[in-house]
Order: structure tokens, then sequence, then C-alpha cells
């Protein structure tokens, strides 16, 4: 099946300019969010691959409101078992001319992730905090998402809990929050997307905006199994440097890095 390309739209409704900075950090966990919801359509549909092939920006316009439009190549695939069963889903988003409802997709399974990661959160760090407007919300996404899979929505949620549960980093409460900024320099103002979908002030105003302060202050200590190391560099000139390390399967940043005494670093540098 041939790569396709949809639209993903994120409308702002603030009244006055979002600074660069955070209009540039919510383009950025955009595209992370619509990775993480690459996972969730694949996990929800048995038998097919859904692989982001890359993320461009094809409008930004700042003011009243804040509009952000990001082009999705996706490329879709499916077992060969599948072929005669294909959904109606890819029949639809696959054609000529690909109708609205379809063309939401993608945006509603990224305002979902978004509620749920913000939700989970919240639970996490403020036990007992009310969240009703972000479960309504997300209540409303789950059963388009489920209408246009043609899935049980109790299923699509067990699935992003799951994921989402299981990998509830701190990075990614962090994108989340990333991705709820503009409007929140405003404290509540709403979040249109492609499709008529939306989220609301409401749910907007229930993002606790001190927990930025929580994740920066918590320390994440997790153990990864069969993940490749890249040792970029040793600062031999400063003991406070030491070595220095990128490991994909955590991020793409330069961290520090200690190994067992058992382990000469030399052996190991620039493998």
């Amino acid at each position: 099946m041939p790569e396709i390309s949809l639209p993903h739209e994120i409308i702002y409704g603030t009244e006055r300019d979002v600074e660069v900075a955070i209009v540039a950090k919510s383009l950025l966990a955009n595209e992370v969010l619509i990775k993480e919801s690459a996972k969730i359509l694949e996990g929800i549909i048995d038998g097919i691959t859904v692989n982001v092939t890359r993320v461009r920006v094809g409008e930004i316009t700042n003011g009243s409101p804040l509009k952000e439009l990001m082009w999705v190549g996706v490329f879709f695939a499916f077992q060969d078992q599948l072929e005669q069963e294909v959904p109606k889903l890819f029949t639809e988003i696959t054609g000529v001319s690909v109708s609205t409802e379809y063309t939401a997709l993608l945006t509603v399974t990224v305002m979902l992730v978004a509620i749920s990661i913000i939700d989970q959160a919240s639970k996490k760090f403020f036990p007992g905090r009310d969240t009703k407007a972000l479960k309504k919300d997300y209540q409303e996404k789950l059963q388009v998402l489920a209408e246009l899979c043609d899935k049980d929505p109790a299923e699509i949620d067990s699935l992003v809990n799951e994921s989402l549960g299981n990998n509830l980093k701190n990075r990614l409460i962090a994108t989340a929050l990333d991705f709820f900024s503009p409007s929140k320099t405003e404290g509540s103002a709403p979040i249109y997307g492609t499709g008529g979908h939306n989220i609301s002030g409401e749910a907007v105003a229930e993002v606790p905006s001190d927990l930025d302060y929580l994740i920066e202050e918590a320390q994440e200590i997790y153990e990864v199994k069969d993940v490749v190391v890249d040792i970029h560099r040793a600062d031999r000139d400063s003991n406070k440097a030491g070595w220095r390390a990128i490991i994909n399967a955590v991020g793409n940043e330069k961290v520090r890095m200690e190994l067992s005494p058992e382990i000469n670093p030399a052996s190991v540098y620039g493998k």
C-alpha cells in the first residue's frame, strides 16, 4: 500500500500572539504525539503496520488564533491474509477523494493521546483532583475513533491506558504539556482540530499548570534492556563531564554515563 499524506491541523483559540518558543515547543510536541498515535492506531487494528515516514509543516499563522497545519506521511501495510478483508478505514483513506471524517483520524488520535497523558499524570501527581472536563472530551474522542476504526470503545480505551500507562515517562508528560501550552498562556483557550473535533476550554483549564515543576524535580529511574548505547565522547580534561552517550531507546540527547567498575571504558569507547 503506498504512502499517503494526512493533514493534522491544530488551532489554538488564543486572542493574542504566542511566543515563538512556545509555538516551537508545541510543533515538536505534535510531532511526538503523532508518532505515539501511530502506535495506538497500529494496536487498534490487528495485522496492520503504521509507519510515520515524515512530518512537515504546511502552515503556521500566529495571532488570533494560532494555527498549526502539518502534513504527515503515513505508510499503512497489512498482512497478506487480511488483503481480502481490508477495513473500510483503509479503503476510504487511500482513495482518490478522502472524506473529511477520515482525514480527521490522526488529529482525533493525537487529541485522545494528549488528554490521556495529562489525565493519567494528574492522577499520579494530584490524586483526587477533578478532571471531569478532560474525561468528557476523552470519551468524545474515544467514541469518534471507535466509529472510524469500527472497534469497541472499551477495547480502544484499554489499549490506550495500557500503552501510555506503561510508558508514562516524565518526558512524555512534558510533551503533552507542550501540546497544551499555547492555550495555557491564556488560561483556557479551546483547541480546534481537523474535522471539527475540539478540546474544550473547560478541559484545557483542568491541565495542571504546576505539573511541569513536579516532573522537573522528579527523578526517573527505570530499567531498559537490549538497547544500543552510542558512546560519543569522553571529556578527559573535565572530571565533571566524564563519559557521555546517547541511548536511542530513551532519547536523542547525550546523557552522563556511569560504567560498572568491572568495565574498562577504553574497551567500549566508539563501539
